[in-house]
């Protein structure tokens, strides 16, 4: 497949799989709110570069999380990838306590925002968006 890397960070890689036209986004350690924002605020500048509509999220090796994360990417940042143009976000995560919390609050939260599934494994996340 071709990828253009986009963002490499310590704790955030976005990738551009352009023959797929979405975004590979993994989420690496501890979310700080300032992470979480500033990574967010890349995810949108490169949904833009590209004009992707899709986004596959990896969140199983995120350590730690910001408490008010999940209120705030279902308030804030859903409906506004949403209103840029993000349809489809597959998200990939483990049956940990952490990971459920997040994924939970994310599918119980959004009103305004993209098609959202959880996958276990890059696979099936990936067959389910090539669908769109």
């Amino acid at each position: 497949m071709n990828t253009q890397r986009i963002v490499d960070q310590p704790n955030l890689i976005i990738e551009a799989v352009v023959r797929e036209k979405w975004l590979e986004v993994t989420w690496i350690g501890e979310m700080s709110e300032h992470e979480v924002m500033a990574g967010c605020s890349q995810i949108e500048e490169a949904m833009v570069q590209t004009g992707f509509a899709k986004i596959i999220k990896d969140v199983r090796r995120v350590t730690t999380l910001w408490d008010s994360s999940v209120e705030w990417v279902n308030e804030y940042w859903m409906p506004h990838i949403f209103k840029l143009g993000g349809r489809y976000m597959a998200i990939i995560a483990h049956e940990t306590p952490l990971h459920k919390q997040l994924i939970a609050g994310y599918v119980q939260g959004i009103i305004n925002g993209p098609i959202l599934k959880i996958f276990e494994t890059k696979t099936e996340a990936e067959e389910w968006i090539r669908h769109f």
